[in-house]
C-alpha cells in the first residue's frame, strides 16, 4: 500500500463547495483548508474589504449572526481560468419578516484556494447589510 502523499495540495474550492456551504451555513466549517491565509472579501457597504483568513470568517460569522436562516442558493455559474462567477438567490428572515434577494460572488482561485471573493448585491435588499 503507497502511503498517503502529505504534501499534495486540497481538492481546488469548487461551485459545489459553495453551493453546500451556503445550503446550511455555520461560520465554524470555514475552514483555512479552502482560503488563502491573506484571503479578501469585499462586501459591498463595507468601509474596506476585510484581509486575512481570521477577518474573512469573521465577516461570514457576522452576516449569519444578523440573518440566522440565511441560505444562498446557486442559481448560476461559469468558470473563466482562476475565476469563479456565482449567481446566487439569498433567502432569510429580517426585521420585516422573509426576505428574497439576489447578487454574484467573483471568486479567484490561487492553488486550490480562495484568495479573494468580491461579493456584489444591493444592500437594500439584504436587512443585515442596510
Amino acid at each position: 500500500m503507497t502511503p498517503p502523499n502529505l504534501t499534495s495540495p486540497p481538492p481546488p474550492f469548487t461551485v459545489d463547495q459553495f453551493a453546500r456551504f451556503w445550503s446550511a451555513p455555520d461560520a465554524s466549517l470555514i475552514v483555512g483548508e479552502m482560503f488563502a491565509p491573506d484571503v479578501v472579501g469585499d462586501w459591498p457597504g463595507d468601509p474596506e474589504p476585510v484581509r486575512g483568513f481570521a477577518a474573512y470568517r469573521a465577516r461570514v460569522a457576522q452576516l449569519l449572526e444578523q440573518i440566522p436562516d440565511l441560505t444562498l442558493e446557486v442559481a448560476e455559474h461559469a468558470s473563466s481560468g482562476p475565476y469563479l462567477f456565482i449567481r446566487w438567490i439569498a433567502r432569510g428572515t429580517g426585521p420585516d419578516g422573509p426576505f428574497e434577494t439576489t447578487g454574484i460572488d467573483r471568486i479567484r482561485i490561487e492553488n486550490g484556494r480562495v484568495a479573494e471573493n468580491i461579493i456584489r448585491f444591493d444592500p437594500a435588499t439584504l436587512p443585515a447589510a442596510a
